[in-house]
């Protein structure tokens, strides 16, 4: 009981603003090289075990958040996967 006491798993959560990640667009890759701002959040992605994306509510809507998603996705389903 004690071993499984003391092998409880720890649980790193890491919040990351993804408002100064531009929309996806091809051209921003030069030499294979991405903006600085890309490159930062492509680290972030590669050493994560998971990601969760939230998106405010209002009025049981997602606004223009749902917008930056898609992009985050196809940054990370095209450049980083």
């Amino acid at each position: 009981m004690e071993a499984i006491a003391a092998a409880k798993p720890v649980i790193k959560v890491a919040a990351l603003c993804i408002s100064p990640i531009p929309m996806l667009n091809t051209d921003l890759e030069v030499d294979g090289k991405y903006p600085p701002v890309v490159e930062a959040f492509r680290q972030r992605i590669l050493v994560a075990d998971s990601i969760l994306f939230a998106s405010p509510d209002y009025w049981y809507e997602a606004f223009s958040s749902i917008c930056w998603l898609q992009s985050i996705l196809g940054f990370i389903s095209l450049y980083f996967l």
